[in-house]
Formats: C-alpha cells, structure tokens, sequence
C-alpha cells in the first residue's frame, strides 16, 4: 500500500490536481486500488461546491483511462454541530449556528459525489461516521 498524505495544500482543489499529479507521473503501474478524500477541513460556508467538486470530476474522469486502477471515491465527512440551550435561543433570534453551515457545503459535495459517480465504488465516510 502507498499513501500519499495530506498532497502538499490546503485548497481543495490543488488537492485534487496532486492527487492527479501524482497517480499519472509517479505511482501508476504500482497501484491496483486508489481513493482521494477530503477532510472536513477542506469546506467551510464560503466554498464554492460546484468549483470543488468540477475540479474533483474533472481529475477522477480523466484517470479512467487507466482502466487497471479501480478508483474508490469517499465522501467528505460532516462534523457534529454544537448544540444545546445557548445555541437554540440564539438560533430562535434568528442567528445561524455558523458550525452547521460547512456541514451543508460538505452535504452538497457529498450528494453531487453519489449521483455523479452511482456507479463506481464510493465508500460513504459521511454516513459510516454519523452512525
């Protein structure tokens, strides 16, 4: 097995160009299996979802001409969101709890993941790590 850590950035989408980058130049022939995931890091409210995951598509559609590797997508994992009294008084004044807004750019990745890709190998962190 060859791991390739944390691939060098924190923006989402050079992750994806590295991973890329790195499966084409220097590891393919030498791997059967292969999976990219983001961290719960990777998303915040402000992200552009549909930006991320074009480039996501962009990488893992290109890599299907090594039909020898089996690609494995992963689902981004969701955080737990605070909660309790202080947080729902302040929710019912109309306050966003801000923690459950990267959540939702992770929900939307997630969901165009599993539509796009229904019919490859996805592993489904979001789901296993909630349950």
């Amino acid at each position: 097995m060859i791991r390739v850590g944390a691939l060098g950035s924190p923006e989402p989408a050079a992750k994806c160009e590295d991973f890329h980058q790195i499966l084409d130049q220097k590891l393919l022939g030498h791997v059967d299996v292969a999976l990219f995931k983001f961290c719960y890091v990777d998303f915040d409210e402000r992200s552009d979802v549909a930006a991320i995951f074009a480039t996501y598509a962009g990488a893992m559609d290109d890599l299907k001409r090594f039909p020898e590797v089996v690609f494995i997508h992963v689902t981004a994992p969701l955080r737990s969101i605070a909660g309790g009294p202080g947080v729902w008084v302040r929710e019912l004044l109309g306050r966003p709890n801000r923690s459950k807004l990267p959540n939702v750019s992770r929900s939307e990745f997630n969901r165009r993941l599993t539509d796009r890709y229904a019919s490859d190998p996805v592993f489904d962190l979001a789901e296993v790590m909630s349950t």
